[in-house]
């Protein structure tokens, strides 16, 4: 279990506070500190993973669907991501034949936030990629007590067909 001071409470929005003991079959919690006048959420610790799917890009054919262009190269290069209210998380970019690369974001941006506080940012976090999309496999995930809310997520890269289309 993790106990967190909520925010807008009378604490550090965001701080994890100390448990002392924890027993499962009454189902008691003993902090450390004074917190009778603190919001708190308690919850279960877990890792939050989201994997994303293959990336291709799309066309419109005749009748205006959405169609999957699929032959050619699509070298992806960076990815952003759009988060909000968030203090945590990591991205993971796998390439095939290819050592991983992991980033991340601690919600600590220079020139915002305060020291000794946590901090939960909006904006916008890029990272590299340089990997073509069939063979490339992006990850974002938080194993923390602090928050991470995505918005959406987008890429950067090019693309070279290997013949006209008619």
């Amino acid at each position: 279990m993790s106990v967190v001071v909520r925010s807008g409470a009378s604490g550090v929005a965001g701080r994890e506070v100390t448990i002392v003991t924890q027993t499962t079959n009454t189902s008691s919690i003993v902090v450390s500190g004074d917190v009778t006048s603190t919001n708190l959420f308690i919850g279960e610790e877990y890792n939050f993973t989201f994997t994303f799917s293959q990336q291709f890009l799309q066309d419109s054919d005749a009748s205006g669907n959405k169609i999957s262009i699929k032959e050619g190269r699509l070298q992806i290069r960076s990815w952003t991501i759009n988060y909000n209210d968030t203090g945590f998380f990591t991205t993971l970019v796998q390439p095939l034949a290819r050592s991983s690369s992991t980033t991340t974001f601690t919600g600590t941006i220079i020139g915002t936030g305060l020291l000794g506080t946590v901090n939960l940012e909006d904006g916008d976090y890029s990272f590299a990629v340089q990997t073509e999309n069939e063979s490339l496999v992006v990850t974002i995930s938080n194993n923390s007590h602090l928050p991470s809310n995505f918005i959406n997520a987008s890429w950067n890269g090019y693309y070279v067909s290997p013949s006209a289309r008619i």
